[in-house]
């Protein structure tokens, strides 16, 4: 890993100087990267006429997603587990953030556990499904988003 030199200017050669600024101008141009799309496989969860906006971001062997899921009047929630695929494969599991929209009633807090590649839906009680933590329909979203490592 490249480190910047912590040394007054006055001590620092010309050299480290360029060194200095090219390290932090590669950093930019890394942290400024675009988000991609991408196109996440369902389980137990039915698009139907509902949409999907999907993004990632990759730093280093860090990623960054955010899945927002907004039901339309065909589309469904499954009985059993509800997850989604990864953008890119994770190294260990972890956990992400999540909010599930009962549309005009409420907002609950809740999140996704991370595996190797799939983001499993879980709210206070279990896991999401048909009727959990609400019974979903059109106009209710899911909303989450999370960071983990990658190979």
């Amino acid at each position: 890993m490249t480190t910047l030199s912590t040394s007054r200017a006055t001590s620092n050669t010309a050299a480290e100087h360029v060194s200095d600024h090219n390290t932090i101008h590669t950093l930019n141009n890394t942290i400024d990267a675009t988000w991609s799309t991408w196109t996440p496989t369902l389980t137990n969860l039915t698009q139907g006429n509902g949409t999907i906006i999907s993004k990632y971001l990759v730093v280093g062997k860090t990623v960054h997603f955010r899945f927002h899921f907004t039901l339309g009047s065909t589309s469904s929630v499954g009985a059993a587990a509800v997850y989604f695929s990864l953008p890119v494969s994770a190294t260990a599991e972890g956990a992400a953030a999540a909010v599930f929209n009962d549309a005009g009633t409420s907002n609950r807090s809740a999140g996704g556990r991370i595996t190797a590649t799939t983001c499993q839906l879980v709210h206070s009680t279990g896991w999401v499904s048909t009727t959990a933590p609400f019974t979903w329909a059109s106009g209710d979203e899911i909303l989450v988003t999370g960071t983990y490592e990658t190979a």
